[in-house]
């Protein structure tokens, strides 16, 4: 879990890097909350919007960009049959960026995840971890990890663009 950890962390910090506002915001919670002492586990609740940086961070790049399943039996889905023993590609990547579920699905936005909104999101419409009985055992310490090892860097550095660079996703084992 460590380069999926990382990856997340690389791509919250590229966003926050592009986005001023959601900087700053990020930037405040962390020394209100922190005032320059490391980050205990008390302290996870009350980094909030540190959280919805990372969750809009891995809805546009969700580490784990795709996973394999296989049909248990026949079945038809969006009118589309799916024979016994298939295997099915499934894309949180691909999924997370339907205007279906998210308006204007690529843009930057950490308020998508405001916890009174949580409740009205589809199940499926964010899902960096899988879902249902095949979710990654280790979503709840990746959380906890990116959001201390975020708070952390965000106390320390400012992270930069190098001007003129393109950065794309390289979609191999994880993202």
């Amino acid at each position: 879990g460590h380069e999926t950890t990382g990856d997340a962390l690389c791509w919250t910090w590229y966003l926050v890097a592009q986005h001023p506002e959601v900087e700053r915001k990020l930037l405040e919670e962390v020394d209100r909350v922190l005032s320059g002492r490391v980050p205990t586990v008390d302290d996870l609740p009350r980094l909030q919007y540190t959280g919805q940086v990372i969750d809009e961070s891995m809805r546009r790049f969700p580490p784990a960009w795709s996973f394999r399943r296989a049909s248990v039996g026949e079945d038809e889905l969006g009118g589309f049959r799916i024979p016994a023993d298939s295997v099915i590609i499934i894309s949180p990547y691909v999924n997370h960026r339907l205007p279906r579920f998210w308006n204007e699905p690529e843009r930057f936005d950490p308020d998508r995840f405001l916890p009174e909104l949580e409740e009205s999101r589809d199940t499926y419409a964010y899902f960096p971890f899988g879902g249902g009985p095949h979710t990654c055992i280790g979503k709840h310490l990746s959380l906890v990890e990116v959001k201390v090892a975020a708070a952390m860097m965000a106390q320390q550095y400012r992270f930069q663009l190098i001007p003129g660079q393109t950065i794309r996703p390289l979609p191999r084992i994880s993202l």
